[in-house]
């Protein structure tokens, strides 16, 4: 998601691990419910300082110029990646 310009949120990053652990039938008892929760992420985003996080910011006025032809590329590159997810 982050390559396609949308960053993880924390509830969004808690749900897929939540859903990796039961797809690869893992349970974790330090999670409750299998659930990990915010003190789990703080703890992963301390360990790992190369994980950053970030506050969304208002609409400035260059990015608010858009044209179509931005567009088609931003969604080329979205399905290229959406492509390269599947095939790996």
């Amino acid at each position: 998601m982050a390559k396609a310009g949308f960053p993880v949120t924390t509830e969004q990053l808690i749900v897929s691990v939540e859903q990796y652990l039961k797809e690869i039938k893992r349970p974790c008892v330090l999670f409750n419910h299998g659930r990990p929760g915010r003190t789990w992420v703080k703890a992963i985003i301390r360990r790992n300082p190369t994980i950053s996080k970030r506050i969304s910011q208002d609409l400035t006025a260059s990015r608010a110029k858009v044209t179509g032809d931005h567009l088609s590329e931003w969604y080329k590159r979205v399905y290229k990646e959406l492509e390269d997810s599947v095939q790996a």
